[in-house]
């Protein structure tokens, strides 16, 4: 029997303005969390 696995992302240590994260830290970031729900 398999049971399911939830990522919890908690998104409170602080803010990053949109416009004050680099395209490649957004990318590297984004990649990183498709790799933890792989």
């Amino acid at each position: 029997m398999t049971h399911p696995i939830a990522l919890a992302i908690h998104g409170g240590a602080g803010v990053i303005e949109r416009d004050a994260l680099r395209a490649e830290d957004e990318a590297a970031i984004r990649a990183d969390l498709d790799r933890a729900l792989d």
